[in-house]
């Protein structure tokens, strides 16, 4: 029963047909599974990135918009280098996503016909990290194990 919502095994290359990532900052898409995005975008599954925060803390304008920009700028970069579209940004602020009933919601809504859901470990220490992957494992569980959830 572990297996279904975290496997141990790598998928076998072109078994899923859409992809959803759901990263907490910008950044977190390639660094977590820029790797696995590619091998799955070269398979022809259609990826979809969902990036949760602005990652604009983490600027020299702190909670700017310049570094706000700067950071989708920097995700867009990698999506094109990647080769799937244009990511989808929440625009939450760092360090605000709380696990609960809204979130789960959200990350549910955005599984769409997802195969493969990537999404933060649950041992995760950064609070957005770790709201986003018990999110994820909650809206997993509420598939009936119809997704594989990687993290």
């Amino acid at each position: 029963m572990e297996r279904l919502v975290m496997p141990h095994e790598a998928a076998p290359e072109g078994f899923a047909r859409s992809v959803l990532v759901r990263a907490p900052h910008p950044d977190d898409e390639v660094i977590g599974c820029g790797d696995a995005i590619a091998l799955h975008v070269r398979s022809g599954a259609r990826v979809r990135v969902v990036i949760a925060t602005d990652g604009a803390a983490q600027g020299c304008d702190a909670g700017g918009d310049a570094t706000r920009r700067e950071r989708e700028s920097e995700s867009r970069c990698a999506a094109e280098v990647l080769g799937y579209g244009e990511p989808v940004f929440w625009r939450l602020p760092d360090r605000s996503l709380a696990y609960g009933e809204s979130l789960v919601r959200a990350v549910g809504d955005a599984l769409e016909d997802a195969d493969v859901v990537y999404a933060p470990g649950l041992q995760e220490m950064h609070p957005d990290h770790r709201a986003l992957a018990l999110a994820a494992a909650e809206s997993r569980r509420r598939c009936g194990g119809q997704r594989s959830l990687l993290q």
